[in-house]
């Protein structure tokens, strides 16, 4: 079956603790017996035991770890000199995690409903911004068309520009982290955790994902507040009679951006 979601901050908070674990246990676990061993050692996902020379070590994939799968194992070689043997293309010690994966002879999962919305949204958000943006080029390029009531439909442009522009950056700062990188957990731990009883939840990114979101809404709000002033304008243009656009002008962008 699936593992119950969880959280990145829930994950690593597990990851903390196993490694707490493993550093825990090293001395305790020191072979007695002479001769070369490799070190028990913390990848980021496991805690590997000591093992003798030229041996296979096989660990059962750790059930802490969310959608691995638990029935298979995970493999490490321990070289002939007494240390673990490094992958020649990253120049780390290398670990075999495939029986681990869900699906070992596909490695890509397919797109989720939800990635597939966020790519749908976000090419719609990017015609969008190209599209407005031709607009107001062309509002502000002739001067012909510069008046009080295209003034406000620039206004408006503008906040759906500025609104299709941080939805973007949104998801940039708010997913371009989603993922946990094995090679990344192990240093990242203290700073994303604060210690094991000291959990910040991510301090480093907390500023970005704040100003990205307030943003994010308050320019969706002047999109509604440019919509009311589209409206205000047409009904003082209609039921006025004596209707001073200039001067309503000013009080339409206090409206509209949010400044009165």
């Amino acid at each position: 079956g699936k593992d119950t979601p969880v959280t990145k901050e829930e994950q690593m908070k597990v990851l903390w603790e196993e490694r707490q674990k493993c550093k825990a246990g090293m001395e305790g676990n020191r072979p007695t017996t002479g001769g070369p061993y490799c070190n028990q050692s913390w990848d980021a996902l496991i805690c590997w035991p000591y093992s003798k020379p030229n041996r296979s070590v096989r660990v059962p994939c750790p059930k802490y770890v969310h959608d691995f799968n638990h029935r298979g194992y995970a493999f490490r070689e321990c070289g002939p000199d007494g240390e673990w043997l490094v992958s020649p293309h990253t120049n780390k010690t290398y670990a075999n995690y495939t029986e681990c994966s869900k699906s070992p002879k596909l490695q890509k999962r397919p797109d989720s409903l939800f990635e597939k919305v966020t790519k749908l949204y976000t090419v719609g958000y990017s015609f969008s911004l190209a599209s407005l943006t031709v607009a107001l080029a062309i509002l502000v390029y002739f001067k012909r068309l510069h008046c009080t009531r295209n003034y406000v439909h620039m206004h408006l442009f503008v906040s759906f520009i500025l609104r299709a522009i941080f939805v973007l950056v949104k998801d940039a700062v708010l997913y371009s982290d989603d993922a946990i990188d094995v090679n990344d957990v192990d240093s990242t731990l203290p700073e994303q955790l604060g210690g094991p009883l000291n959990i910040d939840h991510g301090q480093r990114n907390t500023w970005t994902c704040k100003l990205a979101m307030s943003l994010f809404m308050y320019f969706m709000a002047t999109n509604y507040y440019w919509v009311l002033v589209e409206g205000l304008y047409l009904h003082n243009l209609i039921f006025i009679s004596v209707f001073s656009e200039k001067k309503f002008l000013r009080w339409f962008i206090a409206i509209g951006w949010g400044t009165h």
